[in-house]
Order: C-alpha cells, then sequence, then structure tokens
C-alpha cells in the first residue's frame, strides 16, 4: 500500500548520466525479468542519444554472476553497475535518484508446461510512486501497474529496439519523462494508497454481507 507521504523528489542522482533503474531478485528461475534484453538494447539506446547512459541493478541472488559475466560480455561493464541488496532507505533513493525505472518482464512457458511471469510488478508502482516514468512489459501483468503512453511504455519484452525506443524517448525528453513520472504518482496514490485500499476492503465485506 502506497503511503503519499513519500516525496516523489530528491536533490540525489544515481549519475550524472542518464540513468536506467531494474529493481528485482537475480533469479536464474526469473530470468523473465528482462536484464539481458536491457543490456542489448544499450548499445543502440547510446547511439541514439549521442551520449553513455547507466544502467543501475538493484538485487541479488543466484543468477548475479551470469548477469555480471553478460554485461562484461557485451563490453559494457562500465555502464551496467550493480548495488547489489539494499535496505529501504537506499531503495528509496536508488527511485529517487534514476532516470527511468525500467523492467521489461516477459511471460514464458517452462519446460514443464507451466508459465511464468510477472503477475502485477509492484516495483513498478513504486517507481511510479517516486514520480519516475516507467518502462514495463506488455504481457503478463504489468500493465495494470501502468499506463501505457501516460505513465510510461509498455512494451515488446523480446526486443531490444522496442526497449531502446522507448528509453530513448524519455531520456531524450525531460518534459515527457516529468510529465509521465507526475501521472505515474497520480495513478499511484488514486489507485494503490492506504484509503483506496480501506474503501475497497469495505466494499467488498460489505457486498458478502460482513
Amino acid at each position: 500500500v502506497f503511503d503519499p507521504k513519500i516525496p516523489a523528489k530528491s536533490d540525489f542522482k544515481l549519475s550524472p548520466h542518464p540513468s536506467l533503474l531494474t529493481v528485482s531478485r537475480l533469479s536464474k528461475q526469473e530470468r523473465y525479468k528482462g536484464h539481458e534484453v536491457v543490456m542489448q538494447a544499450l548499445p543502440q539506446l547510446m547511439r541514439n542519444l549521442g551520449r553513455s547512459v547507466k544502467y543501475y541493478i538493484v538485487g541479488d541472488g543466484d543468477d548475479a554472476r551470469h548477469l555480471k559475466d553478460y554485461a562484461v560480455e557485451l563490453g559494457l561493464q562500465e555502464i551496467v553497475e550493480f548495488l547489489g541488496r539494499v535496505p529501504d532507505d537506499e531503495l528509496l533513493r536508488a527511485y529517487q535518484g534514476c532516470d527511468v525505472f525500467i523492467m521489461p518482464s516477459k511471460v514464458e512457458r517452462r519446460l514443464d508446461g507451466t508459465w511464468t511471469g510477472e503477475g502485477f510488478g509492484f516495483v513498478y508502482v513504486e517507481a511510479a510512486a517516486c514520480g519516475k516514468p516507467v518502462i514495463a512489459s506488455s504481457q503478463g501483468g504489468a500493465p495494470e501497474a501502468i499506463r501505457d503512453g501516460v505513465t510510461g511504455f509498455a512494451i515488446d519484452p523480446t526486443s531490444p529496439e522496442a526497449v531502446a525506443e522507448a528509453a530513448h524517448r524519455l531520456l531524450s525528453n525531460p518534459a515527457l519523462a516529468r510529465r509521465m513520472g507526475t501521472a505515474g504518482r497520480q495513478f499511484v496514490v488514486e489507485n494503490f494508497s492506504l484509503p483506496v485500499f480501506e474503501r475497497r476492503v469495505t466494499e467488498l465485506l460489505q457486498e458478502n454481507g460482513f
């Protein structure tokens, strides 16, 4: 549940360069989160921007070594920075200090026939609560956590080109990014704040005779 007392803005910046942020577990079972697709998109994004960017990854897990090696393989070790698991106050500063939150999480079918993917993606809501535009997946539950074209972009999570294009639109147009970030915070206040939660629970109880 979102606390509207949390400030949306901070003077703190993660980097003097335009910055992207992903927050998630780094799990071999959750490679659908899209870290690799974002990394694949970075060279095109930097060419389009004409400058360097930084990509910060918050989180830890048994896939961290693989992702770090992948960044080196792509020659992005100076671009991609792994912050590890951080306490809540540092996580808040990470959200506030980035320019764009990004997690193009895809839906996948496992070998055993079951499906995996983002059920909702509360990190999208946390980022929006901090006034940040969000680049999310068009698959799974992610589209329910943003308003495509208003609070961010829901894109094809398998396409580095789509990731690069969406990130370029936001990083090259600070006014658009601010507008989407402001709309995102308002979206969170209207849909995920404590008063809204309490009202919906009350309505649900009343509908069931309590």
